[in-house]
């Protein structure tokens, strides 16, 4: 089964939500609010990784999404949110969920016409 994930809002700003939604044939969105983006934010610094908060959160929200997906074969293809992060992102994602090193993930540009957009 092949899925689009795409973000809305940025995680890195704090002043406005961010919603991150997977689409195909059914879709899914998750929403971290601005709040609790600090709070994220707010640890990280205070564990003197203040530049890991972007990626973490995204990599982070991303597994939750995937994970509503049971006993599936995946192809997922992300849309590219972070220029140049594209091998950082897949390491931390295989990293915490091991289920993602034997599924098939993309990072690119989807567009604006993704189902995964419109939600």
């Amino acid at each position: 089964m092949q899925i689009e994930i795409d973000q809305s809002g940025k995680i890195e700003n704090t002043e406005k939500h961010t919603y991150i939604a997977y689409s195909n044939n059914t879709h899914y969105c998750l929403k971290i609010s601005s709040v609790e983006k600090r709070k994220l934010q707010k640890h990280f610094r205070s564990i003197g990784k203040p530049r890991k908060y972007v990626l973490f959160s995204f990599a982070a929200m991303i597994i939750l999404l995937i994970e509503r997906i049971k006993g599936k074969e995946l192809i997922i293809i992300i849309d590219k949110e972070y220029s140049g992060k594209d091998s950082q992102l897949k390491d931390l994602l295989t990293h915490l969920s091991p289920r993602l090193k034997n599924q098939t993930l993309s990072i690119r540009s989807i567009g604006k016409k993704s189902n995964a957009h419109l939600l």
